[in-house]
This record gives structure tokens, sequence and C-alpha cells, in this order.
């Protein structure tokens, strides 16, 4: 469940910083850019990383393409070059919190849990209720030994995920009222999924499924009349 959570989440998450980014490359430098995220999906590792270098070293804002290069290493396993990419990232641009974050899980991976640690405080320090850096900070208090503050941290996040439900949930609304019926069943699903047992929620999700079932039913019926 969680691993679903933390996928989408950096899915979202890098997504929406490209988007936002306010230093757009020209159009020539943007192909190349889709060109390499398109390979980075993939997972064609090696071309990924081949077109993030060359834009590393045309490109006079190269955050996107040292952010990218650090998470190519870092599924990769190459954890001492992703962390030296991050830290370029985060001194091309200082107030990136995503550079951070992904700084402070390379940190954990070579065993600087503590390093680790402080760097994901700076990020929950200014993002206090991102789901994922609740969950790495969790763990991170788990390994030093900092049980309560390490639950603290996970029911805060359990919480934020309710509100991820909560999302879902509204969403499977606006399909169901669009007769999107097997659209709306997905999400409402998915609520399900991320209610974290939340009976109040479940409650309503289970009457909106009912209630779509018996629509169904009825136009099926009506179907078979005509």
């Amino acid at each position: 469940m969680m691993n679903r959570c933390k996928r989408y989440f950096e899915i979202l998450f890098t997504i929406v910083f490209l988007i936002s980014c306010n230093d757009m490359p020209q159009e020539k430098l943007q192909k190349k850019y889709k060109e390499a995220f398109q390979q980075y999906q993939e997972q064609n590792w090696q071309n990924a990383l081949k077109l993030y270098k060359k834009i590393a070293e045309v490109d006079s804002k190269p955050f996107p393409a040292l952010l990218m290069l650090g998470k190519i290493y870092y599924y990769n396993k190459k954890y001492l070059q992703a962390m030296e990419y991050f830290e370029q990232a985060s001194e091309e641009n200082e107030k990136s919190l995503i550079a951070l974050y992904w700084k402070s899980k390379a940190q954990d991976k070579l065993g600087k849990s503590k390093d680790a640690l402080e760097t994901i405080n700076q990020v929950a320090g200014l993002t206090p209720s991102y789901l994922e850096v609740l969950y790495h900070k969790g763990k991170l208090l788990e390994k030093t030994g900092n049980m309560q503050q390490a639950i603290a941290s996970y029911e805060v996040a359990m919480l934020e995920e309710t509100k991820l439900a909560l999302v879902y949930f509204h969403m499977g609304l606006i399909f169901s009222k669009s007769q999107l019926s097997d659209k709306a069943k997905e999400y409402y699903k998915k609520a399900q999924a991320l209610s974290n047992g939340n009976q109040d929620l479940l409650s309503v999700i289970n009457q909106e499924i009912l209630q779509l079932k018996y629509a169904k039913s009825k136009n099926e019926t009506l179907t078979k009349g005509k």
C-alpha cells in the first residue's frame, strides 16, 4: 500500500516540479528534455543517462537534468553518485526541496541515517504535510532509535493518506455524475484502499458503490425490456 503511494507521489512531485519550473528551456532544449524523460520512464537507463548529461552541459539552468541524473543513479543503486548529483542540483537551486528530499534518501542508502534525518528535517520544516516526506522521516527516526517521534510522524502520514482517499472518492463522484460508472468504481476502490480503516469514510464509499451497482442493474433491465 505505502509503496504504491510512494511511487504515486514520486511521479507526481517530479512532474509538478518540471511543469512549474520558472526557467523553461528553449524549444530545442525542451525537445531534448522530453526525449530524455521518455527514456527515463521506459527505464532505458543508459540512454537517459547520456541524454541528461548532454543536457546538463548545454543548459544554463541545468537543475532538472541534475536532479534526473541523480534519480537514475539512485534507481541503479549507485547511491554515492546519486548523492553527488542531488547535491549539485541543490546548489543549482537552493530553494528546491525535492533535491534535498532525494539527497536524504541517498544518504540513508549509504548508511548515513543521522545525516539523512538532518536533511529531511529541512524539507519537513517547509512541507510538513507531504506524505512521502513524513513516511521517509518516520523511517529515519525509527532507524536512529527515536521511536515516539517515528510513531508521531507515521500517524500524521496516515491522516494525509486518508486525505488522499478523499481525493479519489470525490473523483469517483465526478465520474459517477458523468455516468462513467466503471471509472467511478475504479476511483472508489482506490479510495477504499487508502482509507486506513476509517469506518465513516468506508461506509460512504460502500454506499456509493452500491448505488453504482443499482444504477447499472436498472439500466440493464431497461435495455432488456426494449
